[in-house]
């Protein structure tokens, strides 16, 4: 879609982890898509919902997961977008 001129939107969209494990595993699947944006040169953004780094686990977990992702995308300069709906 970049060839076309067009920026692209990765969603990382999981919905209500209630596993710390699959927190951290959704939170690395976010930081590999950042730097595989920057390694490809991609005109790309991410978006999560933080229920799928473990919001509705423990608020400690969840800071730590979006400090690690915002921390990468700083670092590689890639936007990263909170998908949030209150339910």
């Amino acid at each position: 879609m970049n060839e076309r001129g067009l920026s692209v939107t990765v969603d990382h969209l999981g919905k209500f982890v209630d596993s710390e494990d699959v927190a951290n595993e959704r939170t690395e699947e976010c930081i590999q898509t950042i730097e595989m944006i920057s390694k490809e040169k991609l005109d790309s953004q991410v978006s999560l919902k933080m229920t799928s780094l473990g919001l509705d686990i423990d608020r400690t977990l969840v800071v730590k997961n979006m400090t690690s992702i915002l921390d990468t995308a700083e670092k590689y300069n890639i936007m990263v977008t909170i998908d949030f709906v209150k339910s």
